[in-house]
């Protein structure tokens, strides 16, 4: 008799869970011997499964067993990686209190405060906007001359009229630029700045293995150096 062929495989049951996409992890800044610059990069880059995925709630853990967990957004919101994003996980504590995603003018933190790795410095400035009529020409000239991503210190040496400074103090300014530029369809970045807020270093200088955990504590990847 001919010999019994194999069944075809049974499709997957319509109720069957979508495969986690995978994400990778870098070093970063890990052998940093300070705590305010040291950081490891989370990115998603799977080609073959681009839907988002949930990271907060994951876990990293060094080698001493010592494991911290990624957290929510400033609105204590769920934080997602869409393909093509990554997260810096920093191991110190947030200069704005809070994880955020970077935007285009996210660079106006960095006038108070540094974070590592730096953010970027690219704000839209002002002379960028509609300007009102009744901005003179000296003023024009003052906007032209104003730096990225910077609150300038008006004086009476700016030699600027009170229009001219109150529109440049309204919009020269993070919230401002939010206020301006929130809509664009390029205002997220694709990164996430995201902070374990600890006091000690989480990650050896010289030789470190670094795990990666699902919510339910399955090992993802993992990476050493």
């Amino acid at each position: 008799p001919p010999a019994a062929t194999a069944p075809p495989p049974a499709p997957p049951p319509a109720s069957a869970k979508p495969v986690t996409p995978k994400l990778s992890i870098t070093s970063g800044a890990a052998t940093s011997n300070k705590i305010a610059e040291e950081y490891i990069v989370l990115e998603h880059r799977d080609y073959e499964n681009k839907q988002k995925i949930k990271i907060s709630g994951l876990k990293l853990k060094n080698k001493n067993n010592f494991s911290v967990e990624v957290g929510r957004d400033e609105n204590n919101w769920d934080i997602y990686l869409d393909y093509g994003e990554r997260a810096v996980l920093a191991t110190g504590a947030s200069p704005k209190n809070s994880n955020f995603r970077v935007n285009k003018c996210s660079g106006y933190f960095s006038q108070q405060t540094s974070f590592s790795p730096s953010l970027p410095y690219s704000c839209p400035t002002l002379a960028s906007l509609n300007l009102p009529s009744y901005i003179n020409n000296r003023c024009i000239d003052y906007i032209e001359s104003l730096s990225s991503c910077t609150m300038p210190n008006i004086n009476a040496d700016t030699q600027i009229n009170n229009d001219c400074a109150a529109f440049v103090s309204q919009h020269a300014s993070y919230a401002g630029c939010v206020s301006d530029h929130a809509k664009d369809a390029d205002f997220y970045q694709r990164e996430w700045r995201i902070f374990f807020g600890r006091s000690a270093e989480l990650w050896d200088n010289r030789h470190e293995n670094i795990q990666l955990f699902d919510q339910s504590g399955k090992l993802i990847t993992e990476t050493s150096y």
